[in-house]
C-alpha cells in the first residue's frame, strides 16, 4: 500500500517490474532531452523514442553471458577493416566499427553504447576480448579463486523484492504523508519518516525483523547494498528535516497517526490530515494563482510607479503580500563575542511589502525601523497603528491605477487579522483608490510566503557582515539582492513615513464578530461600507455592514510621533553595548544619555 494523490492505494504484484520499466523510461528521456551525440548528427532522432526504449528493453532483460555474445555478433558485423601497423616490436591490429542500428541506420558509438545500456569501459573490454579470444564467453579474473568475505550474500529478485516489502510496511506503520509538495520524479507522493529515523536504524530494523524471519545465523545483506536497494526501488520513502514554524494542527496529527494502533482510527485520522493538507494547499494554490495574475496584468499596464499615476485607470490587478521580520540586532558581528549574548543590543524592527505583480520585478520593500522610531501610541510592539501606516506608505508607492487590489498575509491577529484591517480596506475604497479589495488569510501553519524568501536572503548576508549601525542594516537589505528585490525605507525624522492614528479615526465603524474565523473577505465600489466574508474558497460570501455613516474619506487620520527611548535604555546602550561597537560609531549607535530624557 502507498500514497497516491492523498489516497491510500494497494500495490500490484509487478510493482517492482513496473518501477523498473518507468526508471528505464526516465533514462531514455533524459539521453533524449540532452542529445550527448559524439558525431552531432542527432542520432537519437533517427531512431527515435519508441524504437530506442524498445531496444534498450531488450539489451536490459539480458544477462551477462548472453549480453556479451550479443554485442559480440554485432561487432563483428559491424567490422569493417583490419589495419596493420608496424610498432617498435609488435605488430597490433586496430579495427574500425561502422555502428548501425537494424543493420542500415549508421549511428555513432555513444549512441550505440547508450542504445544497449554499457559505459565505454565496458565495449573496449568486449572488443578486446573478441580480437584475442574470438567468441569465447568472458570470464572474470576472480572465477575459481576462494571469496574474501565466505559469508557475503548474493542479491537476487527474492532479496531485493524482501527488502521492498520491509519498506513498504515499516513506511505504512511509521511514515507520515507529506503535505504533497515533494514529489520524485515518477510523481509519487513522498512518506516521510520521523527526524528520529536514521538509514542505520531502519537497516538495524530490517536485520532484527529478518533474523526473526529466517533464523538467527541467516545473514542479512549488508547496510550499503540495504540503502541502495531502497534507493532504488522505494525513493518516496525519506527521512524529515528538522524545521521550526510548523502546523500544530498537522504535528498533533501526526503523531496521532504514529501512535494509533487501531487500523481503523489510523486511516479515520489520515483522511482528516490528508484533508487538511489538501485545504492548505488550495489555499497555496490560489495564492500562486493571484500572483501569476497580477504579474501577467502588470506586463499589459502601461502606468509606471515613478510617474503621477491616477487611481482606477487600468483594468487589472494588483497583489501586495506583508509581514514583520524577526528584529535584527546592531551591534552583529559574525565573529561574535560570547558576553553579548547575554546584553541586549539595540533592536532594530523589518516590515516588508511585497509587490508581487510589479513587472518585470517583483519588489519588496522592507521599512527599517529603530527601536527608537516605533509610534507612541501607547504600545511598543508592532500593533495595528504601525502595521496599517507601513501598509499605507506601500500602496501609495506601488500603485499603477489598478482596479483591483489583492492582500495576501498571515494571521497573526495583533497586526493583520483583525477588524482594523478590515476597516482600512474599506476606508480605501471609499477613498477611491480601488473599485475591488481582496483580503486572503493563509491557513495557519501554513503562510510561509514571498516576504519570508525576502527576509531570508537578508538574513545570509546579515550573518556574514559587519553592523555597527542601523545604516549598515540598511545598506544590508539593499546589498541582498543582485535585482533588487530587496529595497529599504527608512523613518528619516518623518520624510520617509508617517504614522498614523488607524485605532482613534476608526472609532465609528462596527467590529465584525468572530473575525478570526473566517480567511477570506472581500469589498466593492458598489457596496460601501459593506465587507463579505467566508472562511473556505468554495464558501459563499455572507455579508456585513461594518460602518453606514457618512465620514470625511479625504482627511486622513491624525499623524503619531514615534517613541523615544527611555534614559534607563540609553544608559543600559551607553553603558553595556557601545564596547562592542567599533569606536568610530559608539556615539550613533550607544551615544551618551540625553539627561533631559524622562525615563
Amino acid at each position: 500500500m502507498h500514497l497516491n494523490n492523498f489516497e491510500f492505494v494497494e500495490n500490484l504484484d509487478n510493482y517492482i517490474e513496473d518501477k523498473f520499466y518507468d526508471n528505464l523510461k526516465l533514462k531514455v528521456k533524459e539521453l533524449f532531452e540532452k542529445k550527448k551525440c559524439s558525431c552531432n548528427s542527432n542520432c537519437f532522432e533517427k531512431i527515435g523514442y519508441e524504437q530506442f526504449l524498445k531496444r534498450r528493453v531488450e539489451f536490459e532483460s539480458l544477462d551477462k553471458v548472453m549480453r556479451d555474445m550479443v554485442v559480440k555478433g554485432q561487432l563483428m558485423a559491424f567490422q569493417q577493416e583490419e589495419n596493420t601497423k608496424k610498432t617498435t616490436a609488435i605488430n597490433r591490429k586496430f579495427s574500425r566499427f561502422k555502428y548501425c542500428f537494424n543493420n542500415d541506420l549508421p549511428i555513432c558509438r555513444s549512441t550505440y553504447q547508450a542504445l544497449i545500456g554499457v559505459g565505454h569501459s565496458y565495449l573496449d573490454n568486449v572488443i578486446k576480448h573478441l580480437r584475442e579470444n574470438g567468441l569465447e564467453e568472458r570470464i572474470h579474473g576472480n572465477t575459481g579463486n576462494v571469496p574474501k568475505n565466505m559469508n557475503r550474500v548474493d542479491v537476487n529478485y527474492d532479496v531485493a523484492n524482501g527488502i521492498f516489502n520491509f519498506l513498504k510496511n515499516y513506511s505504512d506503520i511509521h511514515g507520515l504523508p507529506s503535505p504533497g509538495r515533494n514529489f520524485n520524479k515518477i510523481s509519487m507522493p513522498v512518506v516521510f519518516l520521523p527526524t528520529s529515523y536514521s538509514y542505520m536504524s531502519v537497516y538495524r530494523d530490517y536485520v532484527q525483523a529478518y533474523k526473526d524471519e529466517y533464523g538467527r545465523e541467516t545473514r542479512a545483506v549488508a547496510e550499503s547494498t540495504f540503502r541502495k536497494i531502497w534507493k532504488l526501488l522505494i525513493p518516496s520513502l525519506q527521512f524529515m528535516s528538522p524545521k521550526s514554524d510548523l502546523c500544530e494542527k498537522c504535528e498533533t496529527m501526526k503523531l496521532e497517526i504514529q501512535h494509533t494502533t487501531q487500523h481503523e482510527k489510523k486511516l479515520s485520522v489520515t483522511e482528516n490530515y490528508l484533508a487538511h493538507l489538501n485545504r492548505a494547499k488550495e489555499e497555496r494554490d490560489y495564492y500562486n494563482a493571484n500572483i501569476t495574475r497580477a504579474v501577467e496584468d502588470g506586463k499589459c499596464n502601461p502606468n509606471r510607479t515613478e510617474s503621477q499615476v491616477f487611481f482606477k485607470t487600468f483594468e487589472g490587478s494588483a497583489h501586495i503580500t506583508y509581514d514583520w521580520a524577526q528584529n535584527v540586532q546592531v551591534p552583529y558581528s559574525p565573529q561574535q563575542i560570547g558576553s553579548l549574548f547575554f546584553r541586549s543590543p539595540r533592536k532594530v524592527h523589518l516590515f516588508g511589502v511585497c509587490n508581487t505583480g510589479n513587472f518585470p520585478h517583483t519588489e519588496q520593500t522592507n521599512y527599517v525601523i529603530d527601536e527608537g522610531e516605533m509610534p507612541d501610541d501607547g504600545k511598543l510592539g508592532k500593533g495595528v497603528n504601525c502595521t496599517l501606516s507601513l501598509v499605507w506608505h506601500a500602496i501609495q508607492k506601488y500603485n499603477r491605477g489598478e482596479k483591483k487590489l489583492v492582500i495576501t498575509c498571515d494571521n497573526c491577529v495583533g497586526q493583520n487579522k483583525n477588524n482594523y484591517s478590515l476597516f482600512f480596506y474599506s476606508w480605501l475604497i471609499d477613498r477611491g483608490l480601488y473599485e475591488e479589495i481582496e483580503l486572503n488569510f493563509m491557513i495557519p501553519g501554513h503562510t510561509k510566503f514571498i516576504c519570508d524568501s525576502c527576509f531570508g536572503l537578508i538574513k545570509i548576508l546579515y550573518r556574514k557582515s559587519r553592523v555597527n549601525t542601523v545604516d549598515d542594516v540598511t545598506s544590508i537589505i539593499n546589498r541582498s539582492t543582485i535585482v533588487r528585490l530587496n529595497t529599504s525605507q527608512r523613518y528619516l525624522n518623518g520624510e520617509g513615513f508617517q504614522y498614523y492614528n488607524f485605532k482613534d479615526f476608526f472609532q465609528s465603524f462596527k467590529k465584525l464578530p468572530n473575525v478570526q474565523k473566517y480567511h477570506h473577505f472581500y469589498f466593492n465600489s458598489q457596496h460601501p461600507g459593506v465587507v463579505f466574508y467566508k472562511d473556505r474558497l468554495e464558501d459563499n460570501y455572507k455579508e456585513a455592514t461594518i460602518h453606514n455613516c457618512t465620514y470625511a474619506t479625504n482627511i486622513l487620520p491624525s499623524t503619531i510621533s514615534p517613541r523615544p527611548l527611555s534614559l534607563k535604555r540609553q544608559e543600559e546602550l551607553y553603558k553595556e553595548i557601545s564596547s562592542y561597537v567599533d569606536l568610530p560609531f559608539r556615539d550613533i549607535t550607544c551615544p551618551k544619555p540625553n539627561e533631559n530624557e524622562t525615563s
